[in-house]
């Protein structure tokens, strides 16, 4: 039922995942175009990674056309996504999550409302990469640590990788450690 509202609620939204490309500073003149030709009081609820500066001046652009503006950045990936799952850090008006909540609902898992202003959410989604950057350099050192301790002999690199997998929940490709 709550993809269904989501669905309807569509025809009251902007979703934009793919920001960088599509709307980077250069052509930020033709994201406000685009916004002219929704029905008044619909939500632009931008998934994206950007600043929160960036956030913030479209905010203004956005709601200066009596629209309301939703920083809204995701997580999860391709598999979070496919099942409805995401976590989703989110800032904005109250009246924009109001009109988003169908939508955010059929997609999300965990929404994080951050704040009555755009921008908060982009902040919060800008230290979670940093975190995921950091667990990723730590992943791969311990992997080679584990993977040098293996080839110092007398550790079997199958138990090796099943202890890394464990440890870490990451399958490791087929073939030996080191």
């Amino acid at each position: 039922c709550s993809t269904l509202r989501g669905l309807l609620a569509l025809r009251f939204m902007s979703i934009l995942l793919d920001w960088e490309r599509k709307y980077s500073q250069p052509n930020l003149s033709s994201f406000t175009w685009s916004c002219h030709y929704r029905q008044k009081n619909a939500v632009v609820m931008v998934c994206s990674t950007v600043s929160h500066a960036f956030a913030k001046g479209c905010a203004e652009r956005v709601e200066a056309l009596g629209l309301h503006y939703l920083d809204a950045p995701i997580s999860g990936g391709a598999v979070k996504a496919q099942e409805g799952a995401l976590s989703v850090m989110a800032s904005g008006t109250a009246a924009a999550f109001a009109r988003a909540r169908p939508v955010l609902e059929a997609t999300a898992e965990t929404v994080h409302e951050l704040g009555g202003e755009a921008g908060p959410g982009s902040a919060y989604k800008m230290i979670n990469q940093l975190l995921a950057g950091v667990h990723i350099a730590a992943a791969a050192s311990q992997l080679f640590i584990m993977a040098a301790a293996a080839g110092m002999g007398g550790l079997d690199d199958s138990a090796v990788a099943k202890v890394y997998e464990k440890l870490s929940d990451i399958e490791l490709p087929e073939g030996k450690c080191t």
